[in-house]
């Protein structure tokens, strides 16, 4: 007898490149399927000049491409536009199961579900947390699809957060009474970082280095608290920073100050972080913790630091980072006040020079969900 070929979905909204966990996913999807097995993802193009991510078998589908200069009607009708793209290409492709991501890419996958009820499974993930009152004050569509999603709550097999306090908040906020299907999916590297991290040597300078990696904004984060801190101590520190995506408010500000030992690196390929984070001692994250979201978040660049080996700071108002807190031995995770910081010593800032065993690895929590989705 033949074995059938088994068809699944990925509905990924927000394009891929900007988001390394669901990259990481597929890779890991890409090493363990087998030749009867199809899967697709439906995305966004990033735009001009942005280089594409491309993996193996995995086969994706660049449905509309993004621009920063849209207009808001324009992206309204874009985010429309997109669903109803998924919704046609799963009508007419048929997967027996279908994930999707966030609220913005729910609109074909729900509809979908709703028209092939017993022969499509369902499975959703949230890279963010939105509060009942962020839906109500966001955009339109998103309080639409979020309406529509809340019906398919209950059917669907697997609905996860990127930790325990995430899932926690979203399960209070449905209030269904029926149990739903809740699970944690933290974002962690793939296994390889430490292979690759440990053979980097920390860069060969005498004074402290740090370093920051992902979005940089004026508001929601302590940027300037902590570059004013550097440039404070030129001599016994210095600060790289790697971001595409930074407030213009941010770069007028470092522009201004031109502390000699600040450095902007623009932005790098996520897969060469391995080889750049351990050249540093100190990984910062800045969020604020001003929204539910931020505030209940371990970020994907707290394990990336962590597998390099990093001390990581973060400030008090990011409750999802306390778990992970460590003051007795290196690699430190350390709660900071960043309006008040102090330099700490140079022995005690060193990167180690024998990394630790990775701790968080993608491929553990990544083989749960496969083992979900492509069950027989």
């Amino acid at each position: 007898m033949v074995e059938e070929v088994r068809n699944y979905c990925i509905v990924h909204f927000s394009p891929l490149e900007k988001y390394p966990p669901i990259v990481n996913f597929l890779r890991y999807l890409d090493d363990h399927i087998d030749k009867k097995t199809i899967i697709h993802v439906l995305t966004l193009h990033p735009g001009k000049n942005r280089d594409l991510v491309e993996i193996g078998n995995i086969r994706i589908h660049r449905l509309i491409r993004w621009s920063d200069d849209l207009t808001r009607s324009q992206r309204l009708f874009l985010y429309f536009q997109f669903n109803c793209l998924s919704l046609r290409f799963l009508l007419n492709h048929k997967p027996i199961a279908v994930m999707y991501y966030e609220t913005l890419s729910a609109g074909g996958p729900c509809i979908y579900k709703l028209l092939r009820p017993n022969r499509c499974r369902l499975f959703i993930h949230y890279h963010e947390y939105m509060s009942p009152k962020e839906y109500k004050q966001g955009m339109v569509i998103n309080r639409w699809l979020h309406n529509l999603e809340r019906l398919l709550y209950a059917r669907a097999e697997w609905i996860s957060h990127t930790n325990e306090t995430r899932e926690q908040l979203f399960t209070n906020d449905i209030g269904i009474k029926k149990k739903l299907s809740t699970y944690t999916l933290p974002n962690y590297p793939s296994g390889n970082w430490y292979t690759i991290a440990s053979k980097v040597n920390r860069n060969n300078r005498p004074e402290i280095g740090f370093v920051y990696v992902g979005a940089l904004s004026m508001h929601t984060m302590f940027t300037k608290e902590m570059a004013l801190f550097i440039s404070n101590n030129v001599g016994k520190c210095y600060w790289d920073i790697y971001s595409d995506n930074c407030e213009a408010e941010v770069m007028s500000f470092l522009k201004e100050l031109a502390a000699p030992n600040i450095s902007f690196k623009e932005s790098v390929s996520y897969n060469t972080l391995p080889q750049i984070l351990p050249r540093y001692d100190i990984g910062v994250i800045l969020y604020k913790g001003d929204t539910p979201n931020y505030a209940y978040n371990a970020p994907n660049k707290f394990f990336e630091y962590s597998a390099a080996g990093l001390t990581v700071w973060f400030p008090p108002g990011m409750k999802g980072m306390m778990p992970y807190e460590q003051q007795e031995k290196k690699p430190f995770v350390l709660c900071v006040e960043f309006d008040n910081l102090t330099l700490p010593s140079e022995s005690e800032a060193r990167r180690i020079e024998q990394l630790p065993a990775q701790m968080y690895l993608a491929e553990n929590v990544y083989s749960r969900l496969w083992e979900k989705i492509n069950k027989k």
